[in-house]
């Protein structure tokens, strides 16, 4: 499985850093797409009162992996139960999207969100 890491690029569509990532972007193959993606899943859960950041995206072959942190405090099973409403502000194409609280060897939650 071969995958690749994008770390903390939250929220810098909106700045002036963006343009100067811009050439990175496009050389790992990043799209529009999945950074809309992750700020589309951070505020749809800010939404239900969860503050949350992407962290990391890891793209695979057939889905992308959003990492996300989130503050002490907040229950896993809140977001696990939110999975519905994630996957329908993402417009996942299968109509759901996998959980994964937490990821193994991080303190991250998991979002996949098939291609």
């Amino acid at each position: 499985m071969s995958s690749l890491n994008i770390y903390n690029f939250g929220r810098i569509t909106k700045s002036w850093l963006f343009f100067k990532l811009l050439p990175i972007f496009k050389l790992f193959n990043i799209t529009p797409k999945e950074i809309k993606t992750a700020e589309i899943i951070e505020y749809s859960l800010e939404s239900f009162g969860i503050k949350s950041r992407v962290e990391a995206i890891t793209f695979e072959k057939k889905s992308n992996l959003f990492s996300l942190s989130i503050p002490h405090g907040i229950k896993v099973e809140e977001i696990e139960k939110l999975s519905k409403n994630i996957a329908l502000s993402v417009a996942s194409k299968t109509g759901e999207v996998k959980i994964i609280a937490p990821i193994p060897g991080k303190p991250y939650i998991g979002i996949e969100v098939p291609k």
